[in-house]
């Protein structure tokens, strides 16, 4: 993954979901996630920001900066899938990044996303009444490829890598080709 430099809160005047990002100059930014399929947006869009610092976030002990999304650039050419995985091992789950990572594909755990209120979201406030909603109890990764048949043998060869190793209910949740 290249180096993550900045975030970007995409499609800020609602949803607001914030993801990690490379600049590429002051005013466009690669999206390194696979963000959720209700911001309409793709593992590697290009978006342009406000260049004004909207709070920030921290990753390997190092502060990021977060600014708004502007509009899309320019759209990637991955679907954004959703599939439920199941593992007792924590290790599959890495060696499943792993395989992600050398085909140029996208894997986030939607499972561990941290909803935040929107004072949160917006920076770094004292103490205050907090309204984020926590959902629990449910399962469930994004990947981003380019094809379906790209996704589904990523997963198999995962699955055949290890005794510990089950994908279910693979479904394109953001195709590609839709703006």
């Amino acid at each position: 993954m290249p180096p993550v430099t900045a975030c970007v809160r995409l499609n800020p005047s609602h949803s607001g979901e914030v993801v990690w990002g490379e600049r590429i100059d002051p005013a466009r930014l690669v999206v390194l996630n696979v963000p959720l399929p209700e911001s309409e947006h793709r593992l590697q869009d290009i978006v342009l920001n406000d260049g004004a610092e909207s709070g920030t976030r921290e990753l390997n002990n190092t502060k990021a900066p977060v600014f708004h999304e502007l509009a899309i650039w320019q759209r990637s050419k991955y679907s954004t899938f959703r599939v439920n995985i199941r593992t007792e091992d924590a290790s599959a789950q890495d060696i499943l990044m792993e395989f992600c990572r050398s085909r140029k594909l996208g894997l986030d755990d939607w499972s561990s996303i941290r909803i935040l209120c929107a004072e949160c979201s917006r920076g770094n406030p004292g103490s205050h009444d907090c309204k984020a909603i926590q959902e629990e109890g449910r399962r469930r990764f994004g990947l981003a490829a380019q094809t379906r048949k790209d996704a589904i043998a990523v997963l198999r060869d995962w699955k055949e890598s290890g005794d510990d190793a089950e994908f279910s209910d693979l479904e394109v949740v953001l195709n590609a080709t839709v703006h």
